[in-house]
């Protein structure tokens, strides 16, 4: 499987769950200015991010942070499951097509 046969849209999860585009544009630019820093890990860029958060809504933060990792993680065990039907698939047709030349 390609990865672009499966696309994940978050953009239209987000829109679905009542997000405006322009909430969702503004809020990326943001987090895509934080990633560009040279020298940026993960632990920076979500220290970035939170520094942004006034206090009374870290909770919210932690929520999301918690939700993205539980939307990550069904993304990633939906597309292994495609990988391995997919290549379980190509490896039965190859023996098939290696038993149709013994057979011939």
């Amino acid at each position: 499987m390609s990865p672009d046969e499966d696309e994940y849209d978050l953009k239209d999860l987000l829109v679905g769950l009542g997000f405006t585009e322009d909430q969702i544009e503004r809020t990326y630019n943001e987090l895509n200015g934080f990633r560009t820093i040279p020298g940026t890990t993960i632990k920076k860029y979500l220290n970035r991010a939170l520094s942004t958060v006034e206090s009374d809504r870290r909770p919210e933060f932690l929520k999301g942070l918690i939700v993205g990792t539980a939307i990550r993680e069904q993304f990633e065990a939906t597309r292994i499951d495609d990988y391995i039907s997919s290549e379980v698939a190509r490896r039965l047709k190859d023996l098939i097509i290696e038993s149709d030349k013994e057979c011939s």
